[in-house]
């Protein structure tokens, strides 16, 4: 989640915030599902990367069925962007032409 995801959370008013630290790609929607269930009279919004969406896409299955109020926005990154942050991290991130190509998520593009 970018930095004006961050400072506009700030303004907000009084909220609860979710977050893993790292660990788990993709547990945004399946996350914000859980807490819908948990407090069904509270309006959820989920903050979601395309790429990290792939891995848990069902979750928005799961919340059309059971009519859940959640509002996803889905940050068309067009990459897997928290694996190249963590090639980064670990001093790989010069990395081949092939290994960067699959988290690249624009051939065939996402459309949605």
């Amino acid at each position: 989640m970018g930095t004006l995801s961050y400072s506009l959370l700030d303004a907000a008013a009084t909220h609860d915030y979710l977050n893993l630290a790292g660990g788990a790609i993709g547990n945004g929607m399946p996350l914000a599902t859980g807490a819908a269930f948990a407090c069904p009279d509270r309006k959820v919004i989920s903050l979601q990367a395309d790429g990290s969406a792939m891995y848990t896409l069902q979750a928005l299955w799961t919340q059309a069925r059971e009519k859940l109020d959640i509002t996803t926005i889905i940050y068309a990154n067009r990459a897997y962007r928290v694996l190249l942050e963590e090639l980064k991290g670990v001093g790989a991130a010069d990395t081949g032409p092939k290994a960067l190509s699959m988290m690249d998520l624009r051939d065939p593009t996402l459309n949605g």
